[in-house]
C-alpha cells in the first residue's frame, strides 16, 4: 500500500513536472529540479510520454529550415495538429 506522503509527493510532482518539462530539457533546471523530474517520469506513464513527446517536437523543430518563416509556421502548426489528431483517435 502506498503512503500518504508519497501519494502526496507524486500529485504535486504531477502539477510541477508538465510546467517545468521544457526547462528540463533546455538544461535550465537545478540539480534538485532535475531530480524531480526523472523521478516523476520514472513513476509516471503520462509525463514520461509528455517529456517524449516534447523531445520529439524539439527534435523536429531543429530539422526545419528557418529561410521561409512562414512556411516553417504551417508546417510546425500541421504537425502539430496531425499529433493531437493521432493522440485524440487512441483515447486518453
Amino acid at each position: 500500500m502506498t503512503s500518504v506522503p508519497v501519494h502526496v509527493r507524486f500529485v504535486y510532482d504531477h502539477r510541477w513536472v508538465p510546467r517545468h518539462a521544457s526547462a528540463y530539457l533546455d538544461g535550465e533546471l537545478d540539480r534538485s529540479g532535475r531530480r524531480r523530474v526523472e523521478r516523476h517520469v520514472g513513476e509516471c506513464p503520462e509525463c514520461r510520454e509528455l517529456l517524449s513527446n516534447l523531445r520529439a517536437v524539439i527534435g523536429a523543430l531543429a530539422t526545419m529550415r528557418d529561410d521561409q518563416p512562414e512556411l516553417v509556421a504551417g508546417a510546425v502548426l500541421a504537425s502539430i495538429r496531425s499529433r493531437l489528431a493521432e493522440h485524440s483517435q487512441d483515447g486518453p
